[in-house]
């Protein structure tokens, strides 16, 4: 290919999305992951016991903002199925924010 003169086209895989929290871009920010497509719901804790309910999105990642350094949270994700139902929750994810 290279000797007739053509570039050899990179491809990557795609990625898989899996159940994780990651830093955000800002400080006291996380990304939230889920593994599948299409919609989910989240819930964060501090203890795993008090849990706040936060916006069920159409697609399978979230950002949550304003939370304070230094703390311990953790996160989880259930899928919003096709027929209206509600997928089992994934593991808890412990996750110290930056």
């Amino acid at each position: 290919i290279l000797g007739a003169g053509y570039d050899v086209k990179k491809v990557s895989p795609r990625q898989k999305l899996v159940d994780d929290v990651l830093e955000g871009k800002v400080s006291g920010s996380v990304i939230l992951t889920a593994s599948g497509g299409g919609g989910h719901e989240w819930e964060m804790s501090k203890d795993q016991v008090a849990i706040t309910n936060l916006p069920a999105t159409s697609k399978a990642h979230t950002t949550v903002d304003n939370l304070t350094e230094g703390e311990m949270w953790y996160f989880r994700n259930r899928p919003i199925l096709k027929n209206g139902n509600m997928g089992n929750w994934c593991g808890w994810i412990k996750f110290m924010i930056r």
